[in-house]
């Protein structure tokens, strides 16, 4: 740090201050790259104009300055994750959030003992020149002790937004934990939950009902029976012989064949979807919401239009089943989105029996006329498909970019070897999955660890946590996109595996691959972070992604 700055921090404050604010006023530094040449640019501006500076705008202008150092040097010298970052703007945010620049947040705790064990042994001096605490044995353990020795609180919205730190924790100290917010036990390490994913006589997937009464209180349900019957008969929803003829009835729409010929199609919907963008935009909104749609427009044999009015049902189920806590992700419009898919459907499916095509409509009710499904399952299996696939398609290539981007390193290899485009895409699902979760209800007593879950209750596999297990993933809170045998359990395991696995993964190879090539030098801006959805816990995803798509090929 500069004299100013370090002395600062050293000696006393009030007086120190004053000579870095007259610093800054005197000899303008800045060139608004980044928050907090932005926030110093505003004090100096205002400084200037009034002729004086107050004690207040002299500690903004402080700090400002030195997380602009941090900023930079996390720029030129990546020692350190872009988690710890992260914290460390929040520590000095609270000086930063009454110019307004900064969003009022509470402090994100991102960074990991392992990670501020590797900070403290950055920043650590000599030990010849300082005898200290922080040169004391389990200094880091001792001082961050409060941070990892509480229980996480799921109805908390930092939790919901980076709930890893808390994985860690229950897999460290309570693996088999009962969640009162949620009212369901948690399964967090890798072996409890591919052992439950892989047993359906005790951990049954027909939960909607239980799902119901633990979203929505007991004088509010009833009106909620006709979204339980339409929502039961979704395979996701169903065990045994059952299951198995509902994913028979779209198994002809699913074969590798049916899908690497949609190769072109998503090529050509990915191309032109591309060709509109251009200097800076939201790739959440621009690009990864309406490419799945679109994909999936195709694959049901629908006007473009229509596949885009499809996203606000599928939101609407997907988020109130996943336990949002917005308002406006409820029940009631969750009930309206379901009936409305549903009737949409049915006419879809009336219009095909009387003019059959080659799509995923046609193809599900030939299959159901062979295995003599009525109309009621094969209409529930198609309007299951578009739910499970829409949604965490769109948020899990949004997660996949904002990493990559945040990865630089990792970045500059795939560009390198697009080879790797395999390996990353099964990183990206491993490291932060779209769908982080899965329930089922448990249909005896189960123990495990000494603890006992009860007949009837709820059971969440929190397959996010199981992919950061230790015990399964080497250094795995690490993005790696070269990560040797990875295998993760994002798209389950058993008769529930996601058919729409090799779908996705085409999707995905040929988005990314696309976009790289068009845009190589895409990178993230500074002064317009990435927004959070901080509302779900099951389906994690962006707002917003800001990208600078640099200079197109």
């Amino acid at each position: 740090m500069d004299h100013g700055i370090s002395t600062t921090f050293a000696g006393d404050n009030n007086i120190l201050c004053c000579q870095v604010a007259r610093d800054a006023i005197n000899r303008p530094r800045f060139a608004n790259e980044n928050i907090a040449q932005r926030i110093e640019s505003l004090i100096v501006d205002q400084c200037r104009r009034a002729g004086d500076f107050s004690h207040r705008q002299a500690v903004a202008l402080t700090y400002a300055r030195a997380l602009d150092l941090i900023i930079n040097e996390g720029k030129h010298h990546p020692l350190v994750s872009s988690e710890i970052f992260e914290d460390i703007v929040h520590v000095f945010s609270p000086k930063l959030y009454e110019w307004e620049l900064v969003a009022s947040t509470k402090l994100e705790q991102n960074a990991t003992e392992a990670q501020l064990i590797l900070l403290n042994k950055l920043l650590k001096p000599p030990s010849e020149l300082v005898r200290a605490p922080i040169d004391k044995k389990n200094y880091v353990k001792h001082f961050t002790k409060p941070l990892y020795d509480n229980k996480p609180d799921f109805s908390n919205r930092n939790t919901i937004r980076n709930p890893y730190r808390a994985y860690t924790w229950l897999r460290k100290h309570q693996p088999v934990y009962w969640c009162e917010h949620l009212q369901a036990w948690f399964l967090t390490r890798y072996c409890d939950v591919i052992a439950a994913q892989a047993d359906s006589r005790r951990f049954s997937s027909n939960r909607m009902q239980q799902l119901i009464n633990a979203r929505v209180p007991e004088n509010k349900r009833t009106h909620l029976n006709e979204f339980i019957k339409l929502a039961s008969r979704w395979m996701y929803s169903q065990d045994g012989d059952t299951h198995k003829a509902s994913r028979h009835l779209l198994g002809n729409a699913f074969t590798p064949r049916s899908i690497e010929a949609l190769r072109t199609i998503i090529q050509d919907i990915t191309d032109r979807e591309l060709s509109r963008l251009h200097g800076q935009t939201d790739l959440k909104t621009a690009l990864f919401d309406r490419v799945p749609a679109l994909i999936l427009a195709r694959l049901y044999g629908m006007k473009d239009d229509e596949a885009l009015r499809l996203r606000r049902w599928t939101r609407d189920i997907v988020m109130f089943l996943g336990g949002s806590q917005d308002a406006d992700q409820g029940p009631d419009q969750a009930l309206e989105g379901i009936k409305e898919m549903y009737a949409f459907f049915a006419e879809l499916i009336e219009q095909r029996r009387r003019q059959p095509r080659n799509d995923l409509v046609s193809r599900v009710l030939e299959s159901g006329q062979n295995s003599d499904a009525s109309l009621d399952e094969v209409l529930a299996q198609i309007v299951f498909i578009l739910v499970a696939g829409y949604t965490t398609s769109a948020d899990q290539l949004c997660l996949g970019l904002l990493h990559l981007l945040k990865h630089p390193q990792q970045l500059e290899a795939l560009l390198a070897d697009p080879t790797l485009i395999g390996s990353f895409i099964e990183e990206m699902l491993r490291f932060d999955p779209a769908g982080s979760l899965s329930h089922r209800l448990l249909m005896e007593d189960v123990t495990i660890d000494d603890v006992t879950m009860k007949k009837g209750q709820l059971v969440y596999l929190i397959r996010a946590s199981a992919n950061r297990d230790p015990e399964k993933f080497p250094d795995p809170d690490k993005f790696d996109i070269r990560r040797a045998k990875n295998e993760h359990l994002t798209f389950g395991r058993g008769e529930h595996f996601c058919m729409g696995t090799a779908l996705f993964r085409l999707e995905a190879e040929i988005v990314f691959s696309s976009l790289l090539k068009r845009f190589p030098h895409l990178h993230l801006i500074a002064r317009r972070p990435a927004t959070w959805r901080n509302s779900n816990l099951q389906f994690r995803g962006l707002k917003t992604l800001p990208v600078d798509l640099g200079t197109g090929v």
